[in-house]
């Protein structure tokens, strides 16, 4: 089995037995179950904490299912969170696990003056920022840690004095550091490719066993869905449906700030990640980070028994049927066997 195969086993593994530990023993014990990370939001733009579980719908390629399992996702609790407009939330001292990743493979010079003002701008005032963690993607394919994801779960003690007040010499001593390794050769655009979805792998693989909802924030000029092996045009469809999936079963949303210039295919790989993991696509990196924290304070976990497998796309509505209530989840999955 390939190294790349062996991982998605690997993340698949750790979904279940992530997801079994973190179970209510009241739940139902299936197996074949699909299951949706939900966050909802009133008419208002704000979080809607009180919903209940007849109160949503459910569709699966346009039938309606039982819902079997319910739950808002209450077990991390919320940090006060600084909002794009200045103000802030204001509930517990601590939010769901949340990666940056600031692309620096994928972009150009332009573009990372402008990704690093804007990384600095929406976080250096976070009253905490014990979950945030943040990577870049460097320009020779690997991780750089600017704040690490903890090594184990009792490594994750917050420190009194948030990390992120010091981001401005943090990040700008990081990127001076990855500055001069060699980079990925760029005409090569499938080694970019490659490149990308290791590095999601691997931080899926460190993220898989930190409980409740996960969040990758990926700030990047994108990647086509297409490129050449040994001089043949390649879909990378099927890849990186399978990466999406895997990430879903871990409990990771991608959430993608497209700095401008994406055109072409580079746009699908950005809507595959959403509709597959649950995530936005938007051009705001302060919008995406304040909105993802918020969403932890409207999640709710959804399960319904899965259809058999026909190893077809299934197309996932979620409706509430309370009046003004916006619904943000996975719009679909493949039913393999």
């Amino acid at each position: 089995m390939h190294t790349r195969e062996k991982l998605i086993c690997n993340l698949a593994l750790a979904a279940g037995i992530a997801f079994s530990q973190g179970r209510p023993s009241s739940l139902p014990q299936r197996t074949k179950m699909v299951a949706l990370n939900v966050v909802a939001f009133d008419g208002h733009g704000d979080p809607a904490v009180d919903l209940r579980s007849e109160e949503f719908q459910v569709f699966d390629q346009g039938k309606s299912e039982s819902i079997t399992a319910f739950r808002r996702d209450e077990d991390v609790p919320q940090l006060a969170v600084p909002l794009a407009d200045g103000a802030s939330t204001r509930s517990g001292a601590k939010l769901p696990a949340m990666v940056i990743l600031f692309d620096l493979l994928n972009a150009n010079l332009s573009n990372r003056g402008y990704g690093a003002d804007e990384i600095v701008h929406s976080l250096e005032h976070l009253e905490s920022s014990e979950s945030v963690y943040l990577y870049l993607l460097t320009n020779s394919g690997s991780l750089y840690p600017v704040h690490a994801l903890p090594a184990a779960e009792a490594d994750a003690g917050g420190a009194k004095t948030p990390w992120t007040r010091q981001i401005r010499p943090l990040l700008d001593a990081a990127m001076n550091n990855v500055y001069g390794l060699k980079p990925v050769d760029e005409t090569l655009v499938n080694l970019r490719i490659e490149a990308t979805y290791s590095a999601f792998e691997m931080l899926a693989s460190r993220m898989a066993s930190i409980p409740g909802r996960k969040n990758i924030v990926w700030i990047t000029r994108g990647i086509p869905a297409t490129g050449r092996l040994i001089g043949e045009p390649y879909d990378y469809s099927r890849r990186l449906q399978r990466l999406a999936t895997a990430l879903d079963k871990v409990g990771i949303t991608v959430n993608s700030v497209n700095e401008g210039g994406v055109t072409g295919d580079a746009i699908y790989t950005f809507d595959q990640f959403a509709e597959l993991t649950g995530g936005t696509v938007s051009t705001d990196f302060a919008k995406t980070i304040s909105e993802a924290m918020n969403a932890s304070r409207s999640s709710y976990l959804i399960q319904y028994a899965a259809p058999p497998p026909d190893g077809k796309y299934h197309k996932i509505r979620v409706t509430c049927s309370r009046q003004g209530i916006r619904i943000q989840t996975k719009q679909g999955y493949y039913a393999n066997p």
